[in-house]
């Protein structure tokens, strides 16, 4: 009785081919778990690698398009304090009828203003608002590297859920399989109660991994959509009703085999070197000094020239010529039928605001305090930065020492694996001992691969903190 079911069981077992154990792939893609059927035809699909997720990232996200915007504007806005030094040229005409007059009178006037030089002129607020440009520029390059620190660390992420499919599905098979054989025995009553317990709670907890997983996929490649600005159809796509799904991009990531620490001292280098952070600082100084040379410069005098031209034409009026106008057409009796009157000045004036209540006295030493406090700022910049640099500088080191401890423990779960696969094929082992073996090395694989990402996202986090230097 015995061999006949188990005879059964085995029939109905999907076995899995045993081929020659290849090197790990870093090329891993997302299959559903009930997707074991798909043609090679089928999983033809797109990849996508860490650099084309930044590139993405940096091109979609409106965010990222607003501060361009911004910059537009903050450019626009020292191009108008610039312009104050350009002349103006105004044009007034009206009409207008005085008592007596018969017809109505006309009077044109062209005005030329031309600003000479003034200590708090346009050029020095130029001057003010082409550190306000800038400063909208490093806005922008600091938002850059923090949407690439956190898409490089996302994409991570996704990838080795990406790659934790094959440990679930190897997972799956063992649990259902080492289910069975437990629930035959304890058929049999070969198994203790507490046993069989302990063995529905195991698979419970194996299952509902199982379930979780599929969450997990749903989250993070969410999340990685997101920051990338746009759709890309990461999560498979049901293709029938029949619940088939086939993948639509793929993940694409190799792993260092050899990595470098340089001193510590070399990175705060790189950091205070490359950092959008540290000049940003020093321009917001800036501004507070051309604030206080503003209110300073109020209180000198302002040099300006300015040049007018009139013109009033007195059409006839039954008045005699009088010799303030240009006769333009007379009669016989020797009155004008019509007459312009014209008249220009040039003015050179100065003006100076002796004493303005003490409004700029109270401006400058607000503008002083502001500088004060924008130099501390910046010197706590500087502080937060290299807290940040030995923070993930540490880190990665710490991750480092794992290596050797890590990859021993990987060579000898792929040994642990090649005894089994003998044991198995000589029949020493059942298939249900081999699946485990089997989905024991599928997480021994998975281990190693998440702590290559570690390596790579405490490696991104030290580059963030260096401001992404060309040289490393």
């Amino acid at each position: 009785m015995l061999i006949i079911f188990l005879s059964a069981v085995f029939a109905l077992l999907v076995s899995t081919p045993i081929g020659a154990e290849q090197q790990i792939s870093k090329q891993l893609t997302l299959k559903p778990l009930m997707l074991e059927k798909l043609s090679p035809k089928q999983l033809t699909h797109e990849s996508l690698t860490i650099d084309d997720a930044v590139q993405r990232a940096l091109k979609y996200r409106p965010d990222l398009k607003a501060m361009s915007y911004a910059v537009q504007s903050m450019e626009s806005e020292a191009k108008s304090e610039r312009a104050g030094y350009f002349p103006t040229i105004g044009l007034t005409s009206d009409v207008f009828q005085e008592k007596g007059d018969k017809a109505l009178n006309s009077n044109n006037i062209i005005s030329v203003n031309q600003q000479i030089y003034s200590f708090a002129g346009p050029l020095q607020k130029y001057q003010k608002a082409k550190n306000a440009v800038q400063i909208s520029e490093l806005d922008r390059v600091i938002a850059t590297n923090q949407i690439r620190w956190n898409t490089e660390k996302i994409f991570l992420d996704a990838w080795l859920v990406q790659a934790k499919e094959k440990s679930i599905s190897a997972l799956k098979i063992s649990t259902q399989k080492t289910f069975q054989l437990q629930e035959h025995r304890n058929r049999l009553k070969k198994l203790d109660k507490d046993v069989w317990l302990k063995n529905v709670a195991d698979c419970a907890t194996s299952m509902a991994q199982v379930d979780q997983y599929k969450d997990e996929v749903t989250i993070t490649f969410k999340k990685l959509e997101f920051l990338m600005g746009e759709s890309l159809a990461l999560l498979p796509l049901c293709t029938d009703s029949g619940g088939q799904c086939q993948p639509r991009v793929q993940l694409t990531w190799h792993y260092k085999k050899n990595h470098k620490l340089e001193p510590l001292e070399t990175y705060y280098h790189y950091a205070l070197t490359n950092r959008p952070e540290v000049p940003q600082g020093l321009k917001r100084m800036e501004i507070q000094k051309w604030n206080i040379r503003l209110e300073q410069g109020s209180r000198l005098p302002v040099i300006a020239a300015s040049a007018q031209a009139s013109c009033i034409t007195n059409p006839n009026n039954n008045q005699t010529l009088n010799e303030t106008y240009d006769p333009e057409i007379l009669d016989n009796s020797g009155t004008f039928i019509k007459a312009i009157k014209t008249s220009w000045e040039l003015r050179l004036s100065l003006n100076w605001s002796i004493f303005d209540g003490l409004v700029s006295q109270y401006r400058e030493q607000q503008a002083e305090a502001d500088k004060i406090r924008e130099a501390l700022t910046h010197e706590q910049d500087i502080l937060n930065i290299r807290q940040q640099v030995h923070e993930f500088y540490y880190s990665l080191e710490k991750v480092l020492k794992r290596l050797d401890a890590e990859r021993l423990k990987y060579i000898q779960g792929r040994n642990h694996f090649k005894l089994k696969k003998q044991e198995f094929a000589i029949g020493r082992i059942s298939q249900v001992d081999f699946d485990a073996a089997k989905s024991d090395w599928q997480t021994v694989k998975f281990d190693w691969l998440s702590y290559n990402v570690q390596i790579e996202q405490a490696e991104c986090d030290l580059m963030y903190a260096c401001g992404y230097p060309e040289r490393i």
